[in-house]
């Protein structure tokens, strides 16, 4: 078997990278939308997530050394940070609707 040579830490760093760039604009999205008690929820998600973005910019290339010596850990902080922030606009959009 051969080693890694970055492509796979490259698509799965750009998969995440899409991923960000997605709820970033849903969160823009929803502050035309959401009520203004709920624009706060809003800004922070997107805060949070270009946090996100920002960071796996940045370590992309500690990650291609991981990828490479197949010693990867996933990183299990962004992941509950997304799914805290899908969760969060969710309960926004439906306090909207249901208030």
């Amino acid at each position: 078997m051969t080693a890694d040579q970055g492509l796979q830490v490259e698509r799965t760093s750009l998969a995440s990278t899409r991923t960000y760039l997605s709820i970033l604009a849903l969160a823009a999205g929803c502050l035309r939308w959401l009520p203004r008690t709920a624009v706060a929820i809003s800004v922070v998600v997107g805060l949070v997530v270009a946090g996100l973005a920002f960071a796996e910019w940045r370590g992309r290339s500690g990650r291609a050394e991981q990828f490479a010596d197949e010693h990867v850990v996933p990183s299990l902080t962004a992941s509950a940070l997304l799914a805290i922030s899908v969760v969060s606009l969710s309960i926004a959009g439906l306090w909207r609707l249901f208030v």
